[in-house]
This record gives structure tokens, C-alpha cells and sequence, in this order.
């Protein structure tokens, strides 16, 4: 047996870090939901520009559309707009228009929702669309259908600067290390026969392995002094993940 001792002393549980994450990580990586920016410019915008287009008073309201990757503008939408456009009823929308007539004002429709939003989508918003509820009115059954507005073109996201005193904080963290001193495959028929004060030699390895959780973090050399204490010296830092171990 080795005559290696090492003593430890726990550190208060109020000293360790709790999870954390800095401001500059705290931008949503899911951009798929947004409950602080102000959509109501964007919905009277919308508004204007399609009222514009139609003809006819047009209220935008948030809408949701179905999942199933339906088109950007509904057809009952871009049906009225044929038939406003060639002079029929709108009462009767035109719905058996040739493909090319509903292409046409499809485009008309989302090039104006696509006006709207160079004007007033809101900048610190990072959705990729924005679904709404378009009621085309002035007729005497309005036209309800959904669409969908999307952001317009904008710069990358910038990556946070590094922060000195964030770099300064987390090298000063405390972390729970575990040094492995010895380690050796055996069979359990190995360690038989058991009985009390048995003394299962271990050899310890020059190079000790630092560990936090599954993960290598470095390696630590760990050399006896003569009045019985321990001098440690970290002699390698690199993370690798410790496979096969529970």
C-alpha cells in the first residue's frame, strides 16, 4: 500500500455557483414565440396598405395559421381582390379565376402585408413571420381570411462582446473536482472472499485524472511531502468525455 494521504476540506454549500446564464446569453435561441414586442403599428399598417389595395376597409387583427404550411395569403383573400379588379361583384367573389388572375393578386396582397413590414414590424423582434386576421368589410358579408406577414430583411444578430469582469467571475468559480487516484478493472469473483478489515490494494497512478461529472477535465500529478501533506500539481487541461462510465 501506498502511504499517499489527502486530506480535503469541504468548502460551504453557500460558496458554490448556482446555474446561471450572463445577459448577453439570455437572447432566445427559439425564435418561434415573442410575448414583449408591440405589434400594433404593424397591425395598422397592414391595415392602410390593404384598404389601399382593396378598395375597401380592411381591419388586421393576430391570427394563427393552421400548421400545415398553408400559404401565405388565404384564397378567399386573393378571390375578392380578382373580383374587385375585374370589375365583378364582391358580394359574388370570383372563385373559379384562372391560376395565373389568383398568382397575380396573391402577390398583390403579400407584396402590400410585405410594405407593411418595411414599415412598421417591430425592431427588436426575431420572429420570422407574424401570422394575422384579415376582414376585408364594406360588402354585405365581410371576407375573413388568414395571412401571414413576414419580417423583413435584417442584419445578423450581433455576438455579444466579451466582458472582462464576466471572464474575471467565472475563472474565480468553485467546482466540485473529483480527483480519481486509482482506478482498476476487476470481476466481483475477484474481490472474494470479503470479510471485515480486508485491505483491497490500490496503486496510484502517476498521472491522476481531474473529473467533473462524465468529463475529463485535465490531469494532476500528486507528489507526498516529508511531514505527511500532499503537493498537487495540474500538469495537463483538456475536456473529454468519459465513455462507459456510470
Amino acid at each position: 500500500m501506498s502511504d499517499l494521504r489527502i486530506r480535503s476540506e469541504p468548502v460551504p454549500d453557500g460558496q458554490w455557483s448556482q446555474p446561471f446564464l450572463p445577459p448577453q446569453s439570455r437572447i432566445a435561441v427559439d425564435d418561434s414565440e415573442d410575448f414583449d414586442s408591440d405589434f400594433g403599428p404593424l397591425l395598422a399598417a397592414a391595415s392602410r396598405t390593404l384598404t389601399e389595395l382593396f378598395g375597401l376597409a380592411a381591419t388586421v387583427r393576430p391570427g394563427r395559421r393552421s400548421a400545415d404550411g398553408s400559404a401565405r395569403c388565404a384564397p378567399a383573400l386573393s378571390a375578392l381582390l380578382t373580383t374587385i379588379r375585374l370589375g365583378g361583384d364582391p358580394d359574388r367573389p370570383i372563385t373559379s379565376a384562372g391560376g395565373l388572375n389568383l398568382a397575380r393578386h396573391i402577390a398583390a396582397i403579400t407584396g402590400a402585408l410585405d410594405a407593411a413590414a418595411a414599415e412598421a414590424w417591430p425592431p427588436e423582434c426575431r420572429l420570422a413571420e407574424f401570422d394575422v386576421e384579415v376582414t376585408i368589410a364594406g360588402v354585405a358579408t365581410p371576407t375573413i381570411g388568414l395571412a401571414s406577414i413576414v419580417a423583413p430583411p435584417r442584419p445578423p444578430r450581433p455576438l455579444p462582446l466579451p466582458s472582462p469582469q464576466l471572464h474575471i467571475e467565472v475563472l474565480g468559480l468553485p467546482m466540485r473536482l473529483r480527483v480519481e487516484l486509482a482506478s482498476e478493472m476487476t470481476s466481483v469473483a475477484g474481490l472474494f472472499p470479503l470479510y471485515t478489515g480486508r485491505v483491497l490494494t490500490i496503486v496510484p497512478e502517476p498521472e491522476m485524472p481531474l473529473i467533473i461529472g462524465q468529463h475529463r477535465v485535465g490531469a494532476a500529478r500528486v507528489t507526498p511531502l516529508p511531514d505527511g501533506r500532499q503537493q498537487a500539481e495540474i500538469i495537463a487541461i483538456g475536456v473529454n468525455l468519459m465513455e462507459g462510465r456510470i
